[in-house]
């Protein structure tokens, strides 16, 4: 249909975080039944978590990681280099990497050709890459469940054309923190291995001259922290200390704020982008969010707001007293943006003070990062006005 023109998809933009909800939530939405592609994970926090794993693994789908900020506060905001908020990927990367210099490469998986994988465990996913010559063969296996488990595959090569029984076999078992080194092995057909939640192995098979330096290379440490990366993460540990660990304080204020990004929208589209309502709550002991009021530009108030009244780009909301809405306790809030009511991209600064001052010492700044916040369209944190 498409004359052999189309060899990608950039998918996880518009589906609202469902591309993890299930395998085929994720074939329809990412086209994974079309082609390999790509997978957005810098829109949607929990598309860079390790759930998203065995979904990339099993459709052959690399993540399309935008660097940098595109807004401020934002699931959009991102370090300005790679490895350092997408380790979950680097296993991933150091199986795919054995394939670095091969093209034309002939795609097996479940989508395409489940006959290939026989005898198969539950939740497993598979994926094979075959060189041009078909003398190289790569299998990833993948964990689609949250817990550890034993998983085997039979692989009927002949539907592939590889010749398995002249080949050599190493298995790559990389985890976040090193490659590990490949282990020889003797499987031709059976593989077997013990996988963690959402985990990922692989089995590179061939001979032992041409994929001599693949294995070398797979073998090469990560690379090591530098200022750079140091300097980022401790930024989001502070982050995580302000929203986990509030110091009591007898009187506490709030001020959310949206920046005044310069970006070359076109004007409608910029104010449709901001036209978000908030909504404010706490989270009760089983995580449900109960909303108890909006935030507008005038402060807190029991009913959503008119939009003339929202918090827009360059609008700070007044001063809020949180001790006096939710006094003399421990309370974990959130604040959701809502767009036309459904959940949408937080844009939004929450500014912390004892005094409403930024000027007092023991006030702060949260904002939106995707490695403590598990949704997009939500800004959590903690406060103590037990004091």
């Amino acid at each position: 249909m498409t004359g052999g023109n189309v060899n990608g998809y950039i998918s996880g933009e518009g589906e609202k975080g469902v591309l993890i909800r299930g395998r085929l939530e994720h074939e329809y939405f990412s086209g994974a039944f079309a082609a390999e592609g790509t997978m957005w994970t810098g829109a949607f926090p929990e598309y860079g978590t390790s759930q998203m794993i065995p979904f990339m693994a099993a459709a052959g789908q690399y993540p399309h990681s935008p660097l940098g900020v595109q807004f401020a506060s934002s699931s959009l905001a991102h370090p300005q280099e790679p490895g350092i908020n997408d380790i979950c990927f680097r296993p991933l990367w150091k199986i795919w990497g054995t394939f670095r210099k091969q093209t034309q490469i002939k795609i097996f998986n479940d989508y395409n050709c489940s006959a290939v994988f026989r005898k198969t465990s539950k939740d497993a996913g598979h994926y094979i890459m075959l060189s041009k010559d078909s003398k190289t063969a790569l299998l990833i296996v993948t964990n689609f469940s949250g817990k550890s488990r034993d998983i085997s595959v039979e692989i009927d090569w002949k539907k592939t054309g590889f010749k398995a029984a002249g080949a050599s076999s190493w298995k790559l078992s990389p985890d976040t923190s090193s490659p590990g080194k490949a282990e020889r092995r003797n499987e031709k057909a059976v593989f077997s291995c013990s996988l963690e939640g959402f985990g990922v192995s692989a089995w590179l098979l061939g001979s032992e001259a041409s994929l001599k330096n693949a294995i070398r290379d797979f073998e090469k440490p990560y690379p090591r922290q530098d200022a750079y990366d140091r300097s980022y993460l401790e930024g989001i540990e502070k982050q995580r200390i302000f929203r986990n660990e509030p110091a009591a304080s007898r009187e506490l204020y709030m001020q959310v704020y949206v920046d005044n990004l310069a970006v070359p929208y076109e004007e409608s589209m910029w104010w449709d982008l901001f036209d978000n309502a908030f909504q404010i709550g706490r989270f009760d002991s089983s995580g449900r969010f109960v909303p108890f009021g909006w935030i507008s530009k005038d402060g807190f108030s029991k009913t959503q707001p008119e939009k003339k009244d929202y918090v827009w780009p360059g609008v700070a909301s007044k001063w809020i007293p949180l001790h006096e809405i939710l006094p003399g306790a421990k309370h974990e809030i959130g604040i959701q943006s809502l767009h036309f009511g459904e959940p949408f991209y937080s844009f939004m600064e929450i500014r912390i003070s004892p005094t409403a001052s930024m000027k007092d010492k023991s006030a702060y700044v949260l904002e939106f990062k995707n490695e403590l916040e598990p949704d997009r369209s939500f800004m959590r944190f903690k406060i103590n006005t037990s004091k």
